[in-house]
């Protein structure tokens, strides 16, 4: 599940970087390689109980939430070179409410 979470974040991070832009259409490595890394630090604390949708969504959400971070941290002036605040910070902070709605527990509670 943590394969699927990092690629399809790291997908999604491309593909929204790429339509977000100001207009220059032109694919960011770093932007992809950071949503990789968003995808797989959000999957890393319910990696044992995510079902593969779960894991698919996870990825796309966090690839989103990242994108917008870092035009969030750039609008205030916020410094940040590495970008880590995005990968880690913000994106840990939204791991509770996925956990709880594609564990299988909750598969199981229907």
């Amino acid at each position: 599940m943590t394969a699927i979470s990092g690629g399809v974040s790291g997908l999604a991070g491309t593909l929204v970087a790429y339509f977000q832009g100001d207009g220059r259409r032109q694919i960011d490595l770093s932007t992809t390689l950071n949503s990789i890394l968003a995808g797989l630090v959000s999957i890393t604390a319910n990696c044992a109980t995510v079902r593969l949708e779960g894991a698919f969504f996870i990825g796309i959400m966090s690839a989103v939430v990242y994108a917008f971070s870092v035009r969030l941290l750039s609008r205030y002036e916020i410094d940040d070179v590495v970008e880590a605040v995005p990968v880690c910070y913000l994106e840990s902070a939204g791991l509770l409410p996925r956990e709880s709605s594609f564990s299988v527990c909750a598969h199981f509670q229907r």
